[in-house]
């Protein structure tokens, strides 16, 4: 099996009212977001490759665009944490993609936290 992964960067505020009003994140606040995409597959393309990674970057960058330096609450909707946020950037990846071919989408607010979705 092989497996890629391409890393995107954004930054972005958001607030998760529906924690506690005395919570930190209940407040706007914002993150400098890594977004990792894995793509896998049994066998390689006819140039070597899983996968070109510009093809990956075809599909990611234009929602990364949408959001970078936005307040999430403002233009997604769902509750804006990273495992949402992951789940979000897998799907929109997954529709692109022979199925399968996406492993994993994680996205990480710090550089000690990191959600992961896949199926």
């Amino acid at each position: 099996m092989y497996e890629i992964t391409k890393e995107y960067h954004f930054s972005a505020a958001h607030a998760l009212p529906s924690l506690p009003k005395d919570h930190k994140c209940h407040r706007l606040h914002g993150h400098n977001y890594v977004v990792e995409v894995c793509v896998s597959s049994e066998r390689l393309d006819e140039t070597g490759m899983v996968v070109d990674f510009a093809a990956i970057t075809e599909v990611v960058e234009p929602l990364v665009s949408a959001i970078d330096h936005r307040n999430l609450n403002d233009c997604l909707s769902f509750p804006t944490t990273s495992e949402n946020l992951a789940k979000y950037f897998y799907l929109a990846c997954a529709h692109k993609f022979e199925r399968g071919q996406i492993s994993w989408v994680s996205v990480s607010e710090t550089p000690s936290t990191k959600a992961r979705y896949y199926e």
